[in-house]
């Protein structure tokens, strides 16, 4: 690596503390009380949103390490809870097998295994189709209380 590169990874990084620091003041003074604006009128920022943005770079630096840690030590409370009913619900005790469901239950919160699944693409030509047959059966049909269904001949393409 030459003597340039070098120079240039150390500014960068210097650079990149720089920010970091400044970010860590500006939480600093938000957690003090500080608005956005006068965050952004002490460290220098072009507006309030800079500010603000920097405020929330701080807060997802700091907050995503702790809650790692805090998932693995309820994973682990959750398992000597389980093992403690488990047993109990081997030989047939339904309030342990309440427990072991409910703790089974906040274990997949937890890990996220009851997200909803991903969706597919959905084509909107698809979409949009199905909705204005839809609104068509709507539009032509008319249905009583009393269960009857009247057709009407309204053509909703020269509507």
């Amino acid at each position: 690596m030459s003597g340039e590169q070098t120079a240039a990874i150390q500014r960068v990084t210097r650079n990149k503390l720089a920010i970091r620091e400044r970010q860590r003041q500006a939480l600093e003074l938000r957690l003090a009380g500080d608005t956005f604006q006068s965050i952004a009128d002490k460290l220098g920022y072009k507006s309030k949103h800079g500010s603000f943005r920097a405020v929330e770079t701080a807060l997802g630096e700091i907050t995503r390490e702790p809650a790692e840690s805090v998932r693995a030590v309820e994973l682990e409370r959750l398992d000597a809870m389980l093992a403690t009913l488990w047993p109990l619900m081997l030989k047939g005790d339904i309030q342990a097998l309440a427990g072991c469901l409910k703790i089974g239950e906040r274990r997949a919160r937890l890990l996220g295994l009851d997200s909803p699944p991903a969706s597919h693409p959905v084509d909107a030509r698809e979409t949009q189709a199905r909705f204005f047959w839809d609104a068509k059966e709507q539009v032509t049909t008319l249905v009583y209380p009393s269960g009857e269904v009247m057709r009407l001949g309204i053509d909703i393409r020269n509507v």
